[in-house]
């Protein structure tokens, strides 16, 4: 058997294994945990073994899924055609303490205690910056969901007043502005919704230009929050950008519906994102993927609309917003933010370029619901 562990302040997994069975050039390594497999993209050869590159979560998410089946090392040729050595993997401690909370524990110190009731049904919740007329958008659709008191704004230090906007009932939380870090801002949002889920059966996590519709209206979705066996996330299975012809599109009017003053739908599968979760869930870059994915339920009846497309102008302004505000060193390596189109004429070439992918009309039921 194979034993997996986790050097300190590593991202990597070092597997002992006998080094001649794996050559980089011909094979690759997949973990196995009953039907579910994933091929291991990022693998280095070491004299005693190999060493498994945990990006995204990849080798981590195999172990969580892992119930009571055993989990796999597989030697694979290179196309996959031909398994050449499986062998069972064991975990060492070390592989999991980075990720242990236990602030999360299920115990006290008399033991197992019935769970607490959670008052409320359902919070939402967005993060914002320099962000008004899309967090006006934002509020006036979800408070069809919820009253304005389960609305929550993560002011992430906007230069300049928004609450004026808002219903006064809206839940304004303001955090200093540092350097833009993705990697900080989703540990926040954890962090967070858990606070949420101490008090509320559901959170609804999305950004501010994010629309989440349910196919048979906002009645139906609440109706659809029944208390789970256990815990669930949920994510939109349909998921589109909303885009601007400028060709033939005026600017938009914030203060009416965008799905009046907009036909154009992009495709956008990475927007299929898990947004709706009844248990603390552990978000990727970008929010696009969830560590838990042995909870995860892609609700057909859920749709999100994105709309960071919807109009040259304030595309342009969002871009500018951007381009000029400082970013961490990890996020400048990671995910470097600043540099987008900042041009009135670049963002129109962009929103015409984006209409030749898989382009669709708006359907006709959405019309009017944002």
């Amino acid at each position: 058997m194979a034993i997996a562990v986790r050097p300190p302040g590593s991202i990597d997994v070092i597997i002992g294994i006998n080094p001649a069975l794996f050559n980089p050039g011909l094979h690759r390594i997949l973990l196995r945990a009953g039907a579910y497999q994933m091929v291991m993209p990022a693998v280095r050869l070491l004299p005693a073994g190999i060493a498994i590159v945990d990006n995204d979560f990849l080798f981590t998410r195999v172990s969580v899924l892992v119930g009571m089946n055993k989990v796999s090392l597989l030697i694979q040729t290179a196309d996959g055609a031909q398994t050449v050595h499986e062998e069972e993997l064991l975990f060492h401690p070390s592989v999991y303490v980075p990720f242990v909370d236990m602030n999360r524990n299920i115990y006290e110190v008399h033991g197992v205690l019935p769970e607490y009731r959670r008052p409320e049904n359902l919070a939402i919740f967005t993060h914002i910056y320099n962000e008004d007329d899309m967090l006006c958008v934002w509020e006036r659709y979800y408070s069809q969901f919820v009253d304005h008191q389960h609305l929550y704004v993560i002011d992430h230090g906007s230069e300049r007043p928004f609450a004026h906007l808002l219903h006064p009932r809206t839940n304004v939380v303001r955090i200093p502005h540092g350097e833009v870090d993705h990697r900080n801002i989703t540990s926040f949002c954890g962090n967070f919704q858990r606070f949420l889920l101490s008090q509320y059966q559901w959170v609804m996590h999305v950004d501010a230009d994010e629309i989440v519709v349910h196919r048979h209206g906002p009645l139906a979705f609440l109706q659809s929050l029944v208390n789970p066996a256990g815990p669930v996330t949920r994510r939109a299975m349909h998921a589109f950008d909303v885009v601007q012809d400028p060709r033939v599109e005026a600017q938009i009017d914030f203060a009416a519906p965008i799905s009046l003053q907009r036909n154009c739908l992009v495709p956008a599968p990475i927007y299929t994102k898990p947004i709706l979760s009844t248990a603390p869930t552990t978000w990727a870059l970008g929010f696009h993927y969830a560590m838990e994915e042995g909870i995860l339920f892609a609700d057909d009846d859920l749709w999100l609309f994105h709309l960071a497309h919807v109009d040259v102008q304030h595309t342009l302004g969002r871009s500018r917003n951007w381009n000029q505000t400082a970013a961490s060193a990890a996020e400048a390596n990671l995910w470097p933010q600043n540099r987008r189109v900042a041009t009135a004429e670049g963002v129109a070439a962009s929103l015409v370029g984006k209409l030749g992918e898989g382009l669709q009309p708006m359907p006709d039921w959405v019309r009017g619901l944002f």
